[in-house]
């Protein structure tokens, strides 16, 4: 018998590694994005290249309980949207947030280049956070 305990394999540690990493939901002043009284965000590690237009994401988190959710892509120190139409290449455009906003973001998941931040929004925080957990959930 062993006092070590459990211990994580090269293989399993090799998985965790590539596996999804993303923050536990948490409550975003984002009204000037969003339509809804209660938002929560989220953000995933270098997900932006599983990103193509953004409704995926809000599609995932309306089948979860929310009415809507908007992705955000971090790139180049700011926040931009989704390419909507990502067979024409268009400049990305950065996303003017206001200070208050952007500084929440940035307290609250420390964006780095390719990160993506996913806002749910619903008329209670309930369905909101039903419906980034949702988002969470199509990614893992």
């Amino acid at each position: 018998s062993s006092r070590l305990g459990h211990k994580l394999t090269t293989k399993g540690r090799n998985f965790l590694e590539k596996s999804v990493q993303f923050e536990v939901p948490e409550k975003i002043k984002a009204e000037e994005l969003t339509l809804n009284p209660q938002n929560f965000g989220t953000i995933i590690k270098g997900a932006s290249t599983k990103i193509k237009d953004g409704m995926d994401q809000r599609d995932s988190a309306v089948f979860g309980g929310a009415r809507s959710a908007i992705t955000l892509i971090f790139r180049d120190n700011h926040f931009t949207l989704p390419e909507t139409r990502p067979e024409i290449k268009i400049p990305t455009i950065k996303l003017n947030l206001s200070r208050a906003l952007e500084t929440e973001l940035h307290d609250k998941f420390g964006p780095k280049n390719n990160d993506i931040v996913i806002i749910s929004s619903a008329e209670d925080e309930e369905r909101s956070f039903r419906g980034l957990v949702h988002v969470i959930d199509s990614f893992i």
